[in-house]
């Protein structure tokens, strides 16, 4: 069995397929090169991971969270409580590589050709970057700020143990406008830069298969993209021999909902002064649970009902099912 790519994607059908198959890998760079990514992951995700596979994510985890916590640019917030860590994703792909191998597993540096599996990453999409910055950031939140004054996207802040993640769909200079905002203080340690999938792509061609960023795998509320292939990896697996039973049930997976395109594209459309409203919604909430004030303040601004409702729907299924 042959995949194209040495990245995540590659790498994790990789390791799922070693039980059962003898598996190449085709890494058309002479190295793992690695990618742009907050590296934030839910624990959920990641106890999946080891059960598929076997791999052991535990020591390449810089720091837990708590959750998830939402800034409007007025500074009213909300949380989403659900357990999840970040990643020291270069060391944790090093790692899985270093067991893929270890397992009876090739990786080919510097190959192409035919494969059975295309990982090679994202035909096109948006233009994430991000900076590692040499300061400790006291959260125990994945912080992301819905303001369009830095991205049209999210800007996000991802603490690690002694480090911190601040990135967002944009550019370098956008980041620098956000720092300067937040008056973080700190040296820049990494910059990385590279396409985010946003739109999806092909599952199956014939009788290849398509996973990760090169089928356009990607959480389009969160942009995330390590949890989709956690789970489109085991569904590849056990439908190895049946491709369009693959593609069907990745596309009845709850990963796959309408309601996050649906609520995606809500909040493309929104302004800062919608953005500022929602806040004044949702301000002090607390999820997952219920409280009356929310529901009371959303009947100030009925328009938006419907695309609070969005938020909601999305939202739980981002936390259920991984970031």
């Amino acid at each position: 069995m042959k995949v194209l790519g040495a990245g995540p994607a590659g790498l994790i059908v990789g390791l799922h397929l070693l039980n059962s198959k003898d598996v190449t890998i085709l890494e058309k760079e002479s190295r793992i090169v690695p990618s742009t990514c907050g590296e934030g992951i839910d624990l959920n995700s990641l106890y999946e991971l080891n059960e598929r596979t076997g791999f052991n994510s535990d020591r390449y985890i810089s720091k837990f969270v708590k959750g998830a916590k939402f800034i409007y640019p007025n500074q009213k917030s909300f949380t989403y409580s659900t357990l999840g860590a970040v990643l020291d994703r270069d060391s944790w792909v090093m790692a899985m590589a270093e067991e893929f191998i270890n397992d009876g597993g090739v990786i080919e540096f510097g190959s192409t050709g035919r494969c059975d599996i295309d990982c090679s990453g994202p035909k096109s999409g948006v233009v994430g970057v991000q900076y590692n910055v040499d300061v400790k950031y006291d959260s125990d939140y994945l912080e992301f700020y819905m303001d369009k004054r830095f991205s049209d996207y999210y800007t996000w802040i991802f603490p690690k143990k002694n480090t911190t993640n601040i990135g967002l769909v944009g550019k370098y200079a956008d980041i620098d406008r956000f720092i300067e905002y937040k008056k973080i203080e700190g040296r820049v340690l990494s910059k990385k830069g590279g396409l985010i999938p946003i739109e999806n792509g092909n599952l199956i061609k014939g009788n290849r298969f398509f996973l990760g960023d090169s089928a356009g795998m990607c959480n389009p509320v969160s942009l995330g993209g390590l949890v989709p292939i956690i789970y489109a990896s085991d569904i590849l697996v056990r439908n190895i021999d049946n491709p369009e039973k693959y593609r069907a049930e990745v596309l009845n997976h709850p990963m796959s909902s309408p309601a996050l395109e649906s609520y995606a594209k809500y909040h493309a459309s929104f302004s800062n002064n919608d953005l500022d409203k929602i806040g004044e919604v949702v301000d002090g909430g607390a999820l997952p649970g219920f409280r009356l004030s929310p529901l009371f303040r959303m009947l100030k601004y009925p328009s938006l009902i419907p695309k609070l409702k969005s938020l909601g729907e999305a939202l739980k299924i981002s936390m259920d099912y991984g970031w």
